[in-house]
């Protein structure tokens, strides 16, 4: 954070478009490198087509599994009307974003996840919920 000074958050996944509630929904606007352990098993997703080092990709949104935030140059706190894991990260880029609090994505290191992810019945819930509060302002470009 020292060294981007214009950006209120960082993370290691995530889009430059957003077209709905669903991030990872175009394949061609994805970014970052993410690691996964998964029943014992080490695989490494690669979202990205290169590397950006000490450079940062404009993104609208970064995934929860990692991000920092300076806080002071973000606008607006999580939403904690969503419930659990689900969306609260993709909410609180969405807003800032929208407050134009800049949003980046490094491939600087790597984060092994130690989940898969989850699509259930709570996230249906949060996807629908994410939905109705931002669907006019969808799609959402960096």
């Amino acid at each position: 954070m020292k060294k981007h000074t214009d950006y209120g958050i960082i993370g290691i996944a995530g889009t430059d478009n957003l077209t709905s509630g669903v991030w990872w929904q175009n394949r061609d606007n994805m970014f970052g490198i993410v690691g996964h352990i998964h029943q014992g098993k080490r695989h490494v997703n690669k979202y990205s087509k290169g590397v950006f080092n000490d450079v940062l990709k404009d993104v609208v949104v970064v995934d929860g599994l990692f991000f920092i935030v300076h806080k002071n140059r973000i606008k607006k706190d999580f939403n904690e009307e969503f419930d659990g894991f689900h969306f609260y990260d993709i909410s609180f880029c969405v807003e800032n974003h929208l407050e134009g609090v800049k949003v980046g994505l490094t491939t600087k290191f790597e984060v092994t996840h130690k989940s898969i992810g989850e699509v259930n019945k709570k996230w249906e819930k949060n996807k629908l919920f994410f939905e109705a509060l931002y669907g006019k302002s969808l799609p959402l470009t960096a």
